[in-house]
């Protein structure tokens, strides 16, 4: 994760405050495996927020964490490449120090 500044990278999300710093600790986390496929179908849109949300688009050909686990070693990423048809998500070792994270939160 070198280079990666945000907060959320060397904390995790439950500790991430959002793009201003105001939210409450605990109201962020990590995306489900279907949220994060949900993420990949709706990518220009989430996008095309960008100047609201202040959510930079997706780094290409890097692997973002998924909150769902299989087992006590591994849990899903996903990658976003170009054309958009070879994406997709695989099981990784939660070792590895390659993946990034993006996180979210429940709108109510």
């Amino acid at each position: 994760m070198k280079g990666v500044t945000s907060s959320a990278t060397a904390m995790g999300c439950t500790q991430y405050r959002g793009k201003d710093g105001t939210d409450e600790p605990g109201t962020w986390r990590t995306p489900t495996y279907r949220e994060g496929i949900l993420m990949l179908i709706f990518r220009e849109q989430i996008e095309a927020t960008s100047a609201e949300t202040g959510f930079q688009p997706f780094t290409r050909l890097v692997f973002y964490w998924l909150g769902t686990e299989s087992g006590p070693v591994y849990a899903w990423a996903m990658r976003i490449s170009q054309p958009y048809e070879l994406t997709f998500n695989y099981n990784s070792s939660k070792a590895s120090k390659t993946s990034r994270l993006r996180c979210i939160r429940d709108v109510e």
